[in-house]
């Protein structure tokens, strides 16, 4: 089976996943959210990065924002992203097990049928054959789909730190340079 994705690798598609939760869940009026754009805005300006804190933040005051608001909205955001994480690794975790023991179950019967044909007549070795060759490829089935799962979670945990620790590290910086 090919390699499942490394650890903390962003994903596009979860990203995309996580952003799109994140606007859904845009709050009201001016905070985090429309700093962070603000922010994203000022990056090609050529100004030093607490040039360009400082500026999104100074925009953002003529519109009301406060340095309080600004870390409780941030905040917010990072439990927006862990309860998307939370409904990702209970679908994650239903979809594993539910196919997973399906499949476990019926390779243990096919598994205890090859035992019993084994007893029986020369007649019936055609049948043991097939059940034997069936039980292998549903175990490879198993295998593959156990691996896909974990590149998921891998995936999706990967964009799930790396947007997380973008929020930190703006929180880090908002104290750092809006003191």
């Amino acid at each position: 089976p090919p390699a499942a994705p490394s650890a903390s690798q962003p994903s596009q598609q979860f990203t995309d996943i996580l952003l799109k939760a994140l606007a859904d869940n845009n709050l009201q009026g001016l905070d985090y959210f429309e700093y962070k754009q603000s922010l994203q805005a000022t990056q090609n300006l050529g100004l030093d990065e607490a040039m360009r804190y400082r500026s999104a933040f100074a925009m953002g005051q003529t519109m009301g924002l406060t340095l309080p608001k600004l870390g409780e909205t941030a905040l917010y955001y990072i439990n927006v992203l862990e309860r998307e994480e939370q409904k990702f690794m209970d679908a994650l975790k239903q979809q594993g097990e539910g196919k997973n023991r399906t499949m476990i179950d019926e390779i243990a019967a096919m598994e205890k049928a090859i035992s019993d044909k084994t007893a029986q007549i020369e007649a019936l070795h055609k049948e043991i054959a097939d059940l034997q060759q069936k039980s292998t490829g549903m175990k490879q089935s198993v295998a593959e789909h156990a691996q896909k799962v974990e590149g998921m979670k891998n995936q999706f945990e990967g964009s799930y730190m790396h947007l997380r620790g973008q929020i930190e590290m703006d929180i880090q910086k908002i104290q750092q340079y809006l003191k």
